[in-house]
């Protein structure tokens, strides 16, 4: 990559009703580079292609020289990569536990730019609905129990504040299987999934926690992401969970959707950030998958109890939308 600055700069341009939510950027050695998610294989086995958490280097468009914002949406300036530049990245950012893959543009209206989300009822489980979410966590389930037994995790209170369908604590169980584990969720219909495999099950709302404060040893968030709340309440349910999680514990962040919350934004609360992005085995696909600890030396802002009623009230009165693709 020596020779980057004789190659021409190009431009991307993406309007806010142009999906700028696909654009992702790839920190790893001082480099930040841009990439624009496509639909891929999730399953190497399935034909059909969507998007999903992953991203793959043929995605991957350059080195980032300029970033812009106007009223038309967003404008970014880059130098091309060659195929094998880019799969070099990807092994350096998938061996590395610095570099970071992040999503900096959210879904915003053109007119009044404002966030929207799913309408609660899209996750309503449907058997279609179910098998999609069940079949494209599969790597994030196996990568969630290679990652605790990494950080020398056996046993302890695993506690998921959205713990739809139920499949992920009930793996966390069969492989950790002195552990407790604790799931609640907003969705009447995923809680009965969720109780067929998973005996303590709550039908609440993530903005109020079903354990006692500091007492998980792990928390799970795979709620804070694209479609599923707003960055405004993705912070807020992030500070509202990270009081139940233990000193020393460890919180775990990632999802179907693009994180909205950033790794500069956890350190900035304290928390070590042990680890940003994974990898599916075998595989030359990257994802968002932060392992957060616990310091000892958080500072978690207040949540006034006003607060924590917007949080309730835009989860199930804000700004929904229909949105037919990712």
């Amino acid at each position: 990559m020596v020779l980057m600055r004789e190659r021409p700069i190009q431009r991307l341009l993406v309007g806010f009703d142009e999906k700028p939510f696909d654009v992702f950027l790839i920190q790893v050695d001082g480099l930040v580079a841009v990439g624009l998610k496509t639909p891929i294989r999730v399953d190497p086995e399935q034909t059909d292609l969507r998007k999903c958490c992953l991203v793959e280097p043929s995605m991957l468009l350059g080195l980032v020289v300029d970033i812009r914002v106007s009223e038309t949406g967003y404008a970014i300036c880059y130098r091309s990569l060659e195929e094998g530049e880019a799969e070099a990245l990807f092994t350096t950012t998938a061996e590395s536990s610095t570099a970071d893959l992040s999503y900096p543009f959210t879904r915003l209206r053109s007119q009044g730019y404002a966030e929207t989300v799913q309408p609660l009822h899209f996750w309503n489980p449907s058997p279609a609905l179910v098998a999609d979410l069940n079949r494209d966590e599969a790597f994030l389930r196996v990568e969630a129990v290679r990652i605790l037994r990494e950080q020398g995790f056996s046993a302890g209170v695993v506690y998921d504040p959205a713990c739809s369908t139920g499949t992920f604590l009930s793996e966390i169980k069969e492989a950790f299987p002195e552990s407790r584990v604790v799931g609640q969720d907003l969705n009447a219909g995923m809680i009965a999934l969720a109780r067929q495999q998973i005996n303590e099950v709550y039908h609440a709302d993530a903005a109020s926690p079903v354990v006692p404060p500091q007492s998980a040893d792990i928390v799970v968030c795979r709620h804070l992401n694209l479609d599923v709340v707003t960055t405004q309440d993705a912070e807020r349910l992030f500070l509202i969970a990270a009081r139940t999680v233990k000193p020393s514990g460890l919180m775990l962040v990632f999802g179907h959707t693009p994180v909205l919350l950033s790794s500069a934004w956890f350190e900035g609360l304290g928390f070590e950030v042990v680890r940003r992005v994974s990898t599916i085995c075998g595989r030359l696909a990257l994802f968002q998958f932060y392992v957060l600890r616990q310091t000892g030396t958080i500072h978690l802002p207040d949540l006034p109890i006003a607060l924590v009623n917007k949080v309730n009230h835009s989860r199930n009165y804000g700004r929904h939308s229909e949105i037919k693709d990712f």
